[in-house]
């Protein structure tokens, strides 16, 4: 796969930091799809970089600051929690697994981080 060139690590990083501006400015909720639709680039390719040293560290802190701000959103209500887990198992390395009395959803993130939501599900039966 041949990668667009940014001409270096801050080149990717001013962009990055475009993007965060953009988002603060329109007031939308960043998101890892959003960033790539920003810079132009396929969400292949936004994994390929990450995977090229040179880029991770600048790849994950603008995924990193895209989950915390995400997760404001979602611990002030203001973006559906459902997506929010959702987004964190397909953009940020999570797994959801429910326990088995179907009452709590914990969400694991890599590196030991622990996050843990419950979530209360309501049966149309009587």
């Amino acid at each position: 796969m041949s990668l667009p060139a940014f001409e270096s690590v801050a080149d990717l990083q001013g962009k990055v930091d475009l993007y965060f501006e953009d988002c603060e400015q329109t007031g939308d909720i960043p998101n890892v799809l959003g960033l790539c639709v920003f810079m132009d680039i396929c969400r292949d390719t936004f994994a390929e970089y990450a995977k090229k040293s040179e880029y991770s560290d600048t790849i994950k802190k603008a995924k990193d600051k895209i989950y915390q701000k995400k997760y404001q959103f979602a611990a002030k209500g203001e973006m559906d929690r459902t997506i929010f887990i959702f987004d964190c198992v397909n953009n940020h390395d999570m797994i959801n697994t429910r326990s088995e009395q179907k009452s709590k959803t914990e969400l694991t993130g890599k590196d030991g981080q622990d996050l843990s939501l419950t979530v209360n599900f309501v049966s149309d039966k009587s």
